[in-house]
């Protein structure tokens, strides 16, 4: 049902912005925490709580993300 859902919204225009792994934008992102990661680079999305979703151009909804705050440093 879910990917039904996503095919006729895709279809209309209807489209989920990739957040994980990219630069956080602040312009499609609300960013809700940050964490330490190995993995990914600082100002990074980590985490997606909501994924961000466009209409052709336009921001529809805006993503819920964790950033990256770099490398865990050890003391």
């Amino acid at each position: 049902t879910s990917q039904s859902l996503k095919t006729a919204l895709e279809k209309h225009g209807v489209t989920e912005v990739e957040c994980i792994g990219k630069a956080f934008d602040p312009n499609t992102q609300e960013a809700l925490s940050s964490e330490s990661s190995d993995e990914y680079a600082e100002g990074f999305v980590t985490q997606v709580f909501k994924a961000p979703y466009k209409y052709h151009d336009k921001l529809l909804r805006p993503g819920q993300v964790i950033v990256s705050r770099g490398k865990t440093e050890v003391t």
